[in-house]
């Protein structure tokens, strides 16, 4: 069993610690962007039946839209991580304040639906902090204390506006070959109705192959502190 690492955070009143998956363990992380939306609750729905905890990375503007949803992700020990507070490329990545503002106006959203702030600060860039021209505001989310998040995994379900769900099975497993650890990207908005069809057999097929399954607020590093991942 991973020893408890007693990194304590606060929701509020409440204090909880932060367990590491075990360091010698085949793990896989599964993330959604771009929720909620009705497919999120699909997800949820599959996730408990499976007894299986993922990490959402939220648009601020879908969560006002959907509070309900928000909530029931929160209230069911998911973790919920800053996708921004639109999306929109032009606004967010205007300069470096358009960023932060963004970043606080999703924290702000989150708030006013669950009632305490979300308090383990992870953040995944709209679009991937792949190319040269992100790297300032790489540096402006840690400067904010946000610990960032690419993915090792792309499901490739944001290349087709309905993907079918043979390809992204076939997606998965081909850019799993050979990993022990697996940021898996998904997505929840509202057109990716076969991305929640598919969960089952994502589950199943990372536990047939002896994964466990985490939380990116369980990413630690050997001082038990976040530990972020840039893809490049």
């Amino acid at each position: 069993m991973a020893p408890v690492v007693m990194r304590v955070l606060a929701r509020g009143a409440i204090a909880f610690t932060v367990t590491p998956v075990p360091s010698s363990a085949r793990v896989v992380y599964i993330t959604f962007d771009d929720g909620p939306s009705p497919n999120t609750i699909r997800i949820l729905d599959t996730l408990k039946e499976y007894g299986v905890k993922a990490t959402f990375f939220t648009i601020g503007s879908m969560a006002k839209e959907y509070p309900d949803i928000i909530r029931r992700v929160y209230d069911e020990d998911h973790v919920i991580g800053n996708h921004s507070q639109s999306h929109k490329y032009a606004a967010i990545y205007k300069n470096k304040s358009a960023f932060a503002d963004s970043v606080h106006q999703w924290e702000d959203t989150m708030l006013d639906i669950i009632g305490r702030p979300i308090t383990h600060k992870l953040f995944r860039f709209p679009g991937g902090s792949f190319s040269k021209e992100a790297k300032p505001f790489r540096d402006k989310a840690l400067d904010m204390g946000y610990t960032c998040f690419d993915w090792t995994v792309d499901s490739r379900d944001a290349m087709w506006k309905l993907a079918k769900p043979e390809v992204l099975m076939d997606n998965i497993r081909e850019g799993s070959k050979d990993r022990d650890e697996v940021i898996l990207l998904l997505h929840d908005s509202p057109a990716k109705t076969t991305s929640a069809d598919i969960l089952p057999d994502v589950i199943e097929y990372y536990r047939d192959n002896g994964y466990v399954f985490g939380t990116l607020d369980q990413r630690l590093d050997e001082n038990g502190q976040p530990k972020g991942y840039f893809a490049n």
